[in-house]
């Protein structure tokens, strides 16, 4: 790639032609398999998945970029999608030799040439009926066996050539007229490719599901919520959550109801928002369950409520549970672990971390989910168990606020995990709304009183100690990514793309733009040079300026000669 720093602006990107990629890139995207993929976590030059490598990490092994250099950063080009304003621009590219692949809100997918500064194809489906609470966000896209495939707001699966963007196959993974949609980047497994649903909101019953990757074909079906047959979804009826704080719960009355709202399963909720970590050693892949439907309401479904609220580990290759941890039993606040699992080896030790809305990191053992640790909370407590009520109750975090759907990072050079989090408290309503088919079904409403703020916070999953903290103006939403050069990276709301020290949380350079950067960074190598990309598009939940920017920052020249 040229040293040269220049800025390409990409208007009406979406209408460009398709050429496709050149041969020496299709031979690179072609050789993206299950090899290749398994030993992403040594190789340092690609980002290949949602979380760079199956770990989930957002740890990359490259180094030219360190606390030394970074200050020497310079926006390198950028590029506009052509599809502003639509939604949260929330995509994580991914990154094979010099093309990245990345999603716009209303899924469309576009593979840009780094070298050429170009779009080599663009690929934007029609979309039918589309049911959405939070936007119209789409999360990425996942690449293998020489495709890419991208989950839609209209609940399909699409896999694309990846050299030209052909459309190959498209499997309709549920109904979106009863609210599913698949916002989360797909995962490839072995000739598997796995997706999950979203739309607890509209009380659909959810899953996490596997393809064959060659054909679209289904090979397995989790429900998130187990019918009678399964299990069922009353659990061990528990009075505390994950770490023993009393719940507001009445068991004696849940258990009279539960023969009047048997049939309460089949609209249960539980979305999978975001990617899970899988673990080729195992064969076990850890997927993060969100909230129960209705969201405030626990009176039309008695019961803990299972699968809703957890972290459970499936059988890949089957679907098979093999262990579940439920943070929340019976959640009346919407408190679901939303962002991504991590897997993490912490002074010698397997572990797998989750950080959710509740704004604690938690430390599992994943053999069998048993809790390790449970950090300092990384923002404010405040009426954090109290059961809403019509009159409303204030409490903290609130439904949006702790870590939400950003996904955290883990170095293994410092042992801390990075969360970047929101204090945003809430007052929740509850009311007793009948479920109506195709519409939103919250139990409830909520409104804002603030103040809000945000935090960028260092954890040691060891100890659950928090090393350091910053404070930022806004609430923190987007994710964060860290370097082996000693250099953590986050967006803010208001335009700041900043870099921090991992060690420290010291801050070693800024960066404003337009917009919101509210997208999880990457980090890759092209032709020798190491380069930090982003999505600068805002926030529609939060109320971040949006846009449909793509920036690619670089070392000015000599930058990466500093002596260290």
């Amino acid at each position: 790639m040229s040293s040269s720093r220049s800025i390409l602006l990409l208007l009406g990107l979406l209408g460009c032609g398709r050429e496709g990629l050149d041969s020496a890139r299709r031979k690179a995207v072609a050789s993206v398999g299950p090899a290749a993929l398994v030993t992403a976590a040594r190789a340092g030059r690609d980002w290949l998945t949602y979380g760079r490598d199956y770990t989930n990490r957002r740890y990359s092994p490259l180094r030219t970029i360190d606390t030394l250099t970074v200050g020497d950063l310079a926006l390198h080009l950028s590029f506009h999608t052509g599809a502003a304003r639509v939604g949260s621009f929330q995509t994580s590219p991914v990154v094979v030799d010099g093309v990245m692949f990345l999603t716009t809100p209303e899924d469309a997918v576009i593979a840009y040439d780094l070298r050429r500064r170009r779009v080599a194809w663009s690929y934007r489906p029609t979309l039918g009926t589309r049911l959405t609470c939070c936007g119209s966000p789409n999360r990425g896209v996942a690449v293998g066996h020489g495709l890419v495939f991208i989950g839609t707001l209209d609940a399909r699966l699409i896999a694309l050539d990846a050299a030209t963007g052909v459309l190959r196959w498209v499997t309709q993974v549920d109904d979106p007229q009863l609210g599913y949609g698949l916002t989360m980047a797909p995962l490839v497994v072995d000739s598997l490719v796995i997706v999950g649903t979203s739309g607890a909101e509209f009380g659909i019953r959810g899953h996490l599901s596997a393809y064959e990757a060659g054909t679209g074909r289904l090979a397995w079906r989790f429900y998130t919520v187990p019918s009678p047959e399964e299990g069922g979804w009353w659990g061990r009826w528990r009075t505390t959550v994950s770490g023993g704080e009393a719940l507001p719960r009445n068991i004696r009355r849940e258990r009279a109801d539960s023969a009047r709202f048997a049939d309460a399963w089949q609209r249960g909720g539980g979305s999978v928002w975001v990617t899970p970590a899988y673990d080729p050693v195992t064969g076990r892949l850890f997927a993060s369950v969100g909230n129960p439907a209705p969201s405030f309401n626990g009176g039309p479904r008695p019961g803990d409520n299972l699968y809703t609220n957890s972290l459970v580990a499936l059988d890949a290759a089957s679907g098979r549970l093999l262990w579940y941890h439920q943070f929340v039993p019976h959640d009346l606040w919407d408190y679901d672990p939303a962002s991504s699992p991590v897997l993490a080896e912490v002074g010698g030790r397997s572990l797998v971390l989750s950080a959710g809305k509740l704004g604690w990191l938690y430390a599992l053992d994943p053999r069998d989910g048993a809790l390790v640790v449970r950090s300092e909370p990384f923002v404010p407590h405040e009426n954090l168990f109290a059961r809403p009520t019509p009159a409303g109750v204030r409490v903290a975090p609130g439904a949006d606020g702790g870590s939400n759907w950003s996904p955290l990072s883990y170095s293994p050079q410092t042992g801390l995990a990075y969360v970047v989090a929101l204090h945003n408290p809430m007052i929740i309503f509850s009311d007793s709304a009948p479920y109506a088919r195709g519409e939103p079904w919250y139990g409830g409403a909520t409104s804002l009183p603030g103040p809000r703020w945000g935090t960028v916070s260092g954890i040691d999953p060891a100890s659950g100690h928090i090393v350091w903290q910053v404070r930022t103006r806004q609430p923190m939403v987007g994710g964060s990514l860290v370097t082996a050069g000693g250099v953590l990276f986050a967006g803010e709301g208001d335009g700041w793309f900043r870099a921090y020290h991992a060690g420290t949380g010291r801050q070693l350079w800024e960066y404003r733009t337009a917009t919101g950067v509210n997208a999880p960074p990457v980090t890759f190598e092209v032709d020798g040079e190491q380069f930090v990309a982003v999505a600068a598009g805002g926030n529609t939940q939060q109320g971040y300026p949006l846009g449909d920017e793509v920036l690619v920052f670089g070392l000015k020249p000599g930058g990466r000669t500093k002596e260290r």
